[in-house]
C-alpha cells in the first residue's frame, strides 16, 4: 500500500505541487514482504448462543434432539472441534476428583491423551441423552442410522448444525460448526479470562494462535471508522 502511494506521489509531484523531494520514490528499492492473511471467523453473540441452546433444548422430542442439544452445548462451552466431538466415545467420559471430564483425540494426535472438563449443564444434557438412547453405538453422539456403530460423518454434522441455526431463527448467520470454537474462545476472553487460560481451553501449541481472538475483540471495539467520520464532518463545520 505504501509503495503504491509513494509511486503515485512521485509520478504526480509536479501536478500536485508537492515539494521536490516527492519526485523521488523512496519505496522503490524496498521489496514486498509476504504477509499471512487471516480471515476473521464469524462468532455468536452471548444472546445468540443462549437463543441457540434454548431452542435446541425446547425442541427435544426424539433421541437425536437430545443428542444435538448436548453436542452443541458441549462445543460452545469447551471449544472442541467437530472432529473431536465426533470421535468421542461413551467410555471416554470419566470422573476425576468429582469432576466430569471427557478424554479426546486432539488435532494431530494419534491417541486420546487430552481431556476437557464438562460443565454441570452439559453433563446433565449428556446424561439425559444417554438415558433415552437405545442403540449399541460406542460413540458418545451416535448416528441415527439403524445398527450403525460408526461415528457421525462430517456431512451429517454440518446438516445438524445448519438445522439448529434455522430452528433457532439464526439462519441469517453464515457460520460453520467450527465457529463455535471461535465463539467459546472469544467468550472466555470477554468474560475476563486470561490468554493463558484461553490457550489451555483451546489446547493451542502456540500463543500466537490464541492472540487471534484478542485481535477479533479489538477490531469490534475499534472506533476508527466513527472517528474518521467525525473528523470529516468537523472539517466541514470549520470552513
Amino acid at each position: 500500500m505504501l509503495k503504491g502511494l509513494y509511486q503515485y506521489l512521485s509520478l504526480n509531484q509536479a501536478r500536485l505541487n508537492l515539494p521536490e523531494a516527492y519526485a523521488h520514490n523512496i519505496m522503490a528499492p524496498i521489496k514486498n514482504e509476504k504477509i499471512e492473511k487471516r480471515t476473521t471467523k464469524p462468532i455468536l453473540t452471548p444472546e445468540q448462543a443462549k437463543q441457540l441452546l434454548l431452542s435446541l433444548k425446547d425442541h427435544r422430542r426424539c433421541s437425536w434432539h437430545f443428542r444435538d442439544y448436548a453436542m452443541i452445548y458441549l462445543m460452545v462451552t469447551t471449544g472442541l472441534r467437530s472432529i473431536e466431538v465426533r470421535r468421542a466415545k461413551i467410555k471416554d467420559l470419566k470422573i476425576i476428583q468429582d469432576k466430569r471430564i471427557l478424554y479426546i483425540q486432539g488435532k494431530g494426535r494419534s491417541s486420546k491423551d487430552e481431556f476437557v472438563k464438562i460443565s454441570k449443564g452439559v453433563n446433565e444434557a449428556i446424561e439425559d441423552y444417554l438415558k433415552i438412547r437405545k442403540d449399541q453405538s460406542p460413540y458418545l453422539f451416535a448416528s441415527r442410522a439403524k445398527r450403525s456403530k460408526k461415528p457421525l460423518t462430517r456431512t451429517i454434522f454440518i446438516s445438524i448444525f445448519k438445522r439448529a441455526l434455522n430452528d433457532a431463527g439464526l439462519e441469517s448467520i453464515h457460520m460453520t460448526a467450527h465457529c463455535l470454537r471461535h465463539t467459546a474462545a472469544t467468550f472466555n476472553i470477554k468474560r475476563g479470562g486470561t490468554l493463558k487460560e484461553t490457550k489451555r481451553l483451546l489446547r493451542h501449541q502456540s500463543m500466537s494462535n490464541t492472540l487471534i481472538y484478542t485481535h477479533h475483540i479489538d477490531n469490534i471495539k475499534d472506533e476508527t471508522v466513527s472517528d474518521l467520520e467525525d473528523f470529516i464532518f468537523s472539517q466541514e463545520k470549520n470552513k
